[in-house]
């Protein structure tokens, strides 16, 4: 059985934030699929097997991987399970800073993947780097399937460079920009991909913007001031995003 197969990962070092936990756990046709960050390890797991994917396929040089996914990146459609965030490829050490050792970013990478459950196979779609030793291309942090179109929609609010909300083509991985305002979560409503504004994670979310997927047209509201429009009459201090979900179509 399935369960059978769970089992604990104990801590272990892992460069830039150490080790980490389960994101983007999914169960589709069989599969359980979760990346163990900052381990760079990808579990596909059936009721006879395990496939671990490390990240070979981003960057294209030999060495230890570190990062994966730290916002629950992933969409299941048909029988693919599509997984994006980020990832170390290979992690570059640089030396010793005060009590602690820092890592150098020029080979980190945005990635999404896909993987065929029928096949068992892993499949880098895309990846993207700008090779700078402290800032970073935006991560992706949420892949919202669209019906309409057949593609993919991703979030990249995360990083300093390449920020906005995307779109991804499922089979040849060529890319799109749709909005030029950086969206860390999001999700599905009827018609309409909608995702949060977050141009500055110091300053939190400031909106909301959704794309019509029929017309191709996107409606952005600014929120300027949420004890307008909090349950309790009260502000909030540091308006982050957690998981997006539609609560009603």
């Amino acid at each position: 059985m399935l369960v059978d197969r769970l089992h604990r990962f104990p801590p272990r070092y892992g460069p830039e934030w150490g080790s980490g936990g389960i994101f983007g756990l999914r169960y589709h046709k069989g599969v359980l699929y979760f990346t163990l960050a900052f381990e760079a390890e990808a579990h596909f797991i059936r009721s006879d097997g395990e496939r671990v994917y490390r990240f070979q396929l981003v960057g294209g040089e030999p060495g230890p991987r570190s990062g994966g996914d730290t916002y629950n990146a992933v969409e299941v459609v048909d029988e693919y399970v599509y997984f994006g965030g980020w990832v170390h490829a290979p992690a570059i050490y640089g030396g010793r800073r005060g009590r602690g050792g820092i890592i150098l970013f020029h080979n980190k990478f945005s990635h999404l993947h896909s993987y065929n459950v029928y096949e068992d196979e892993v499949k880098l779609l895309w990846s993207d780097t700008i090779r700078h030793e402290s800032r970073w291309a935006g991560e992706i942090s949420e892949i919202v399937y669209d019906p309409v179109n057949d593609r993919l929609v991703v979030a990249r609010a995360d990083g300093h460079e390449h920020l906005g909300i995307y779109s991804i083509d499922r089979r040849s991985g060529r890319e799109e920009l749709l909005s030029k305002d950086p969206g860390l979560k999001g999700c599905l409503y009827l018609d309409n991909a909608c995702f949060d504004i977050m141009r500055d994670w110091r300053r939190g979310v400031e909106g909301v913007q959704c794309l019509d997927l029929i017309t191709g047209e996107w409606i952005k509201q600014p929120v300027e001031d949420y004890s307008k429009i909090s349950l309790d009459g009260y502000g909030v201090q540091w308006p982050l995003p957690g998981c997006a979900v539609s609560a009603y179509a």
